[in-house]
């Protein structure tokens, strides 16, 4: 426990370097780093928790960081032999492979996986590291009552690239100290060192290309590339969903608290996965969107407020405005890397053919163009409500109690249709926004109201 507490220590100061850093405090960073620089002998006092595995020489190196993954998610981990190991004061499951869990790997795997399966609180939690276990500077040794972690991990290559990026930005230029600290971390990855003389910015991409080499990992043809291609040549091996809930309250799911509204499926995620739970948003269809899908400021790209078709007085001059074609969004970006893109749902960016979602990077579009109250039955200054595929109106005012249901059967087939390549999938549901609809088979199954039989 003792060690634990050190550990947690180091955490805590390499995380406030990091926020001075981003504060522009630079010299404050190097200050609270030193602090942590030289103390790498206290992360021995972990790799007890590696010995028997070590043993026979089983463990080249370890996972990267993922939250959440169960190690029985797949064959390979599901054919380990679990040893208990009591290390820190908590018991840990070593996973080392079998014979028939090597057999399971792909002739590409150079590194033996060894995963860390631990319980704080009853509730079970993964530990993978890159590298040695010993490089890791273990702050998450401690858990609130809800299982989820105190502290982060960082590693010892961490540390000396933040105190490298430190030490330039306060030098205002690379020293020989922040050379010294970015080639430790290149000598560890088995490279020669960088040669002195370059200038501030060229440091900072220096340390950059580190800080992704060791966060790729092996094998990839980032170093080929561009910075930004870095990342974009990481993306494109992935699918993502973006799921978008309108008007969803903070409280509305149980993970966050709700005590009447049940949403297993949601709270599985979050446990799973990692819950936000202290963010920034603008609380508004149009402009929530805009900045989602720019990552700018809604003011900045000219949606600060809602916009909406021709209705109420109150859109005399918004009726017109939607997403400028000119900016760029993210599943643009992500085209140019190789991603099938769908919107499915909701749009509110603009409903006339020039600010569709097919005219902001996405393949296929169905949904609705804006909230789904914007509709004739809801009083004599709206019109019909459209339902859109691609750029084309195949229904007016459709019934609302399918829309979850449709929008989701859509969602699915993207998905199925694109399992071979990646995908970026982004779903914005229309309800809870009011006027809310449950279809038959959710109406009454919450016993608690319609708004929870939506939700």
């Amino acid at each position: 426990s003792e060690a634990a507490g050190r550990a947690n220590k180091l955490a805590a100061l390499t995380l406030l370097a990091k926020v001075q850093l981003s504060l522009k405090q630079p010299e404050a960073a190097v200050a609270s780093l030193k602090q942590v620089i030289g103390k790498r002998s206290l992360y021995k006092e972990y790799a007890d928790v590696f010995k028997l595995a070590n043993e026979n020489n089983t463990v080249e190196s370890i996972f990267e960081v993922q939250y959440g993954l169960s190690p029985f998610n797949n064959d390979v981990v599901q054919n380990y032999t679990p040893v208990e190991v009591t290390g820190v004061g908590f018991v840990f499951q070593v996973y080392a492979p079998s014979k028939e869990a090597l057999a399971l790997l792909t002739p590409t795997d150079k590194r033996t996986p060894v995963t860390l399966w631990s319980s704080f609180n009853g509730k079970p939690f993964v530990q993978p590291f890159v590298r040695k276990f010993n490089d890791a500077l273990v702050g998450t040794t401690q858990a609130n009552d809800a299982g989820q972690i105190n502290w982060p991990v960082f590693r010892y290559a961490d540390v000396l690239l933040l105190y490298a990026e430190a030490l330039n930005a306060a030098q205002k230029g690379p020293g020989a100290e922040a050379l010294d600290a970015l080639n430790q971390v290149r000598l560890r990855a088995g490279l020669a060192p960088q040669a002195a003389g370059l200038s501030q910015s060229q440091f900072v991409d220096a340390v950059l290309d580190e800080r992704l080499r060791e966060f790729l990992g092996e094998g990839h043809r980032w170093f080929d590339l561009k910075r930004n291609d870095r990342l974009a040549a990481y993306l494109t091996k992935y699918g993502f969903i973006v799921i978008l809930a309108d008007d969803l309250g903070y409280g509305d799911l149980s993970c966050y608290g709700s005590t009447t509204i049940r949403t297993p499926n949601l709270d599985r995620m979050a446990a799973e996965g990692l819950r936000l739970t202290h963010f920034y948003a603008q609380p508004q269809c149009s402009p929530s969107r805009a900045a989602l899908l720019t990552g700018c400021y809604p003011q900045r790209v000219g949606i600060p407020w809602v916009v909406g078709p021709k209705g109420p007085d109150w859109t005399k001059d918004k009726y017109f405005v939607g997403l400028n074609p000119a900016e760029q969004t993210l599943p643009e970006l992500l085209k140019t890397n190789g991603y099938a893109t769908a919107c499915v749902g909701k749009w509110h960016l603009g409903h006339y053919e020039a600010h569709l979602p097919t005219r902001h990077g996405f393949d296929q579009y169905f949904g609705l163009p804006y909230s789904n109250d914007m509709v004739s039955t809801a009083g004599p200054d709206w019109s019909d409500l459209p339902l859109i595929e691609g750029e084309r109106v195949v229904e007016l005012n459709p019934d609302q109690s399918k829309l979850t249901r449709r929008y989701t059967h859509r969602a699915v087939a993207f998905i199925d249709a694109n399992r071979t390549r990646p995908f970026f999938l982004y779903l914005a549901h229309s309800m809870p926004h009011v006027p809310i609809f449950a279809s038959k088979r959710f109406a009454g199954k919450s016993g608690h109201g319609l708004y929870a039989d939506v939700v």
